[in-house]
């Protein structure tokens, strides 16, 4: 005789997630609770395992809602992380949601997922809606293929995907110094002002500084230099009515030829061309090498000081529970006395790796 429960098995533990009756440990995302059951997330997570068996708040506090606060703005993302977990499957469609969860996995080290989570960003039609998103996440996680891919499809509708600039400001600094350095994309000089425009916070200072210098003024409308570019006040006035005297009689001022050449794609490539075939432009051949230069830069740096640093704390370490060391190592690239310093600071693993990401997530 063969009995198959699977599906009334993987039914009744999805009831858990909402049903908090069964549930024996509770997570807090957005203000809004989902259950769990500690035994089963121990066993399919290792850093789950750790947060809930050990000696820290979260294993010691039996009974008392944990909270996320890390993943507010993922609440459907965790619910699916917790679904996956209890039954071995979830369904999400939408890429930022895919992407959500990725980052989710990747704080729990759950690698299983998080391949789950890019196979399905790799096959994704790009849009303008999430396009931005989908390039922070690829040059976070050094995803190059993703990163190529989304760097094509901005190269062929750059002004669409640009056009929120409250959006476009979140892209890396070191994005927004290529675009603004490139003359191989297709950009308005427009749509690089209003993204100057809006780096108005004090820390964006330097950076609002260094790419002014790269808008090219004499390609922008006379009307717009008079209604936008003059009031605000953040170009040189000489530079503004030299770009000006430059539109109604080029011969009589003289302006660098950078500064007058306008930004196109190779004259190779059609505008209707696919994404992929975007990939090949010059824009993004010069985009990827800078960035697989930058990440290999960055990796031998950071393994340069996490051995020095393991030399320097090897005693201090050696009090705490490696376990729950390595785990912060592992999730967040710190060094090892870092974790050590934090984790005493904290006494909480999750609270641990909150304030070492957000202090890496600034790099």
């Amino acid at each position: 005789m063969q009995l198959n429960g699977q599906k009334r098995l993987c039914s009744d533990l999805l009831h858990v997630i909402d049903d908090l009756c069964q549930a024996d440990v509770v997570f807090v995302v957005q203000e809004k609770s989902l259950g769990g059951i500690r035994s089963v997330l121990s066993l399919r997570c290792e850093t789950l395992a750790g947060m809930l068996n050990g000696e820290f708040m979260e294993a010691c506090s039996k009974g008392t809602p944990i909270p996320m606060p890390m993943f507010d703005d993922a609440y459907v993302a965790f619910r699916a992380f917790l679904i996956y977990l209890h039954t071995g499957a979830t369904s999400l469609h939408c890429p930022l949601d895919i992407i959500d969860l990725y980052n989710i996995s990747d704080f729990f080290l759950f690698d299983e997922l998080k391949l789950g989570c890019v196979s399905f960003l790799r096959d994704v039609d790009m849009h303008d809606e999430f396009c931005i998103e989908m390039l922070r996440f690829a040059m976070k996680h050094d995803i190059m293929d993703i990163l190529e891919t989304v760097a094509g499809f901005i190269s062929l509708n750059a002004d669409a995907v640009l056009a929120n600039s409250k959006a476009a400001i979140k892209l890396s600094s070191t994005f927004l110094r290529f675009l603004f350095q490139s003359s191989d994309v297709e950009v308005s000089e427009m749509t690089l002002v209003r993204i100057v425009l809006e780096l108005d916070s004090e820390q964006d200072a330097d950076l609002r500084s260094e790419l002014i210098r790269h808008v090219r003024l004499p390609l922008i409308s006379a009307k717009d230099m008079v209604q936008v570019v003059a009031p605000c006040k953040l170009f040189d006035g000489d530079a503004v009515m030299n770009a000006l005297a430059y539109q109604l009689d080029p011969c009589s001022v003289s302006q660098p030829p950078e500064a007058t050449t306008p930004r196109r794609m190779d004259f190779s490539l059609s505008r209707r061309m696919s994404i992929r075939g975007a990939a090949g432009s010059a824009f993004v051949r010069r985009f990827m090498k800078e960035m697989r230069q930058n990440s290999r830069a960055f990796t031998e740096k950071e393994d340069a000081t996490e051995f020095a640093d393991e030399e320097e704390d090897d005693a201090d370490s050696d009090r705490r529970d490696n376990e729950d060391i390595d785990l912060i190592v592992k999730q967040v690239g710190c060094s090892r006395s870092q974790a050590v310093t934090v984790l005493r600071s904290c006494g909480s693993v999750v609270d641990a790796i909150m304030r070492l990401s957000s202090d890496y997530e600034q790099f």
